[in-house]
């Protein structure tokens, strides 16, 4: 008979995970479901676990039973090129944010077959084991990295993959003596930052090694990335420690590597343009249109509205922007509605103050825009470059487009000449309300024609932008002559101190252009300065002589940064 104090647990192995099925009290009755659960073809092997409470009151386990069924031969699962790689030495980079995120996209094809995490297979022995008996996918993938990282350099790709090999192996190593630990949990429990704080004693790398490697046993037992969200949701949602919420941020963005993984969490869209719109008011800062039927789904919205999953956001952005650039039509099944869904998509995208999630979102643009041009090369980049202003409804946006796309296309400067062309067109042909439209405030056009003057300054030889900068300079002075700017700013009302005080504090507010608006402000200000009783009006108001002194020298220093001279 069966000891009364013991349990039994039918495991299954699905998608080379083994997963939790059901306890029996019996263990005749366990091996026949798990018998069963075999014969239906739905999982891979089966075991039964004997578990009981010994008499000192550990808690302990036997395996009785396991069965494999036919293997199922795994798909394609040949490495994904990659064009960079980031520099690791120590065995904890390698175990980094940004290390795993490279593994995800390295070994995509190998993690989707196997519904895994990277931080899965680095910390589970068995799957360690099972990756490197993979079709030599680990060999393929170091040397990739190795290829990548030396290239232009005088190291050898043979001499980094040797030290990319030891620090792999020696994670090995350490899941493998993580693996004999009897002392260490099989699941997380309420609180993974409880099971950091528990490892915190030992040596700090074994110990957060060794919390990790219970997140990833508990992980690894869901057989489905559905299922590893609802559990990574259910952690982030009782977890107040931040080191521990790093750690789950960093796993769900692994986990949202997955492209099933996005379309699951976007729910049915009826095309691409659909899809990406759902994500955009995540690069506005906000969350994205998650489907209701997501895991958990409230825990992550919150978290990437509120910046508390930024790691997360990083690479939902990053999904998104690919799907800006790709080649994938916007409006399937209906190709006339392509152009109207780029455009849609360029003005949500460009804003009059911006682009959303500035160079990198202007030139995601600019690969959808070289779709809709048949030529190649440079004369296509150009193409592509009036396309996409084209498709821009107004100056300020079109101008927001061209100076984020100015840095990343010093690369090409054939293609760059044309960006300034456009420039030239598009600042010749605006008014200065074009610059802010909308603004109610009659300074916001002359900060933005100063703060666009200046930029063209810094970024163009003299000789092309000082037409610009002239352009620019004779609108904003016409503005402050049609609107009575600076009349506003000097009223007779006030007295004379605080008219030359707000005056000057107007010149320096950087609100102005270089040369004819500027002298404009100035010339009002040396009216002041020529009066013949200028000290004695300057005066009125303060409460004796030595307020007045005060003042004169905090208005003598204003002058100075200003460029005016006291016998002006």
């Amino acid at each position: 008979m069966s000891n009364r104090r013991a349990a039994f647990e039918v495991q299954v192995l699905v998608a080379k995970n083994w997963t939790v099925k059901n306890l029996y009290d019996d263990e005749d009755a366990a091996r026949q479901a798990s018998e069963a659960e075999l014969k239906s073809g739905r999982v891979e092997g089966v075991r039964v676990y004997r578990l009981w409470k010994r008499v000192d009151g550990e808690h302990a386990e036997k395996l009785v039973f396991e069965k494999m069924g036919a293997v199922k031969p795994l798909r394609d699962v040949r490495v994904t090129p990659v064009d960079s790689a980031p520099m690791c030495r120590e065995e904890a980079d390698f175990l980094g944010h940004e290390s795993l995120a490279l593994m995800a996209r390295l070994f995509r094809k190998y993690l989707d077959e196997t519904c895994l995490t990277p931080t899965e297979v680095l910390h589970v022995w068995r799957e360690y084991q099972r990756a490197w008996d993979t079709e030599s996918i680990v060999m393929s993938g170091v040397d990739r990295v190795a290829l990548v990282q030396t290239r232009g350099s005088e190291i050898a790709p043979k001499t980094r993959a040797d030290e990319i090999y030891r620090a792999v192996e020696g994670i090995g190593a350490r899941a493998r003596r993580a693996d004999r630990r009897k002392d260490l949990p099989r699941r997380v429990g309420a609180s993974f930052g409880a099971v950091l704080r528990a490892e915190g004693d030992a040596d700090p790398f074994d110990g957060v090694f060794a919390a990790h490697v219970v997140l990833a046993r508990d992980l690894s037992e869901r057989r489905d990335w559905l299922g590893k969200l609802e559990r990574l949701g259910e952690l982030l949602a009782a977890e107040t420690d931040a080191e521990a919420r790093g750690v789950l941020d960093s796993v769900a963005a692994q986990v949202f590597m997955s492209r099933d993984v996005l379309i699951d969490a976007l729910g049915p869209r009826s095309n691409l343009a659909a899809a990406i719109d759902a994500l955009l008011p995540l690069l506005a800062g906000g969350a994205p249109a998650f489907d209701a039927a997501l895991p958990r789904r409230e825990v992550f919205v919150r978290g990437l509205a509120g910046g508390a999953l930024p790691l997360l956001r990083a690479t939902l952005v990053e999904r998104c922007l690919k799907m800006i650039a790709g080649p994938g039509e916007l409006s399937r099944f209906d190709a006339s509605r392509e152009d109207a869904c780029f455009r849609a998509l360029a003005n949500r995208l460009v804003g009059p103050a911006g682009v959303l999630e500035g160079e990198a979102g202007a030139a995601a643009l600019l690969e959808r825009a070289a779709t809709f041009v048949v030529e190649g090369g440079v004369t296509g980049r150009k193409r592509a470059l009036d396309w996409l202003l084209m498709a821009l409804e107004g100056a300020p946006r079109r101008i927001a487009l061209l100076r984020c796309l100015d840095a990343p296309l010093t690369r090409e400067p054939e293609v760059r000449v044309a960006l300034f062309e456009a420039l030239k067109r598009t600042v010749g042909g605006a008014t200065l309300a074009d610059l802010a439209p909308g603004a109610d405030d009659p300074l916001a056009p002359l900060a933005a024609a100063a703060e666009l003057s200046r930029w063209l300054a810094s970024r163009f030889p003299p000789k092309a932008a000082e037409p610009l900068c002239a352009r620019l300079d004779g609108l904003s002075a016409e503005h402050l002559l049609v609107h009575r700017v600076i009349e506003r700013i000097d009223r007779p009302d006030f007295g004379l101190a605080q008219r030359a005080t707000r005056l000057l504090s107007f010149l320096l507010s950087g609100t102005l252009t270089e040369g004819r608006a500027t002298e404009l402000a100035r010339g009002r200000i040396r009216d002041h300065l020529r009066r013949p009783d200028f000290v004695e009006a300057f005066a009125v108001g303060f409460a004796d002589a030595a307020a007045c002194e005060r003042g004169l020298r905090e208005l003598h220093a204003l002058m100075t940064r200003a460029g005016i001279s006291a016998d002006a």
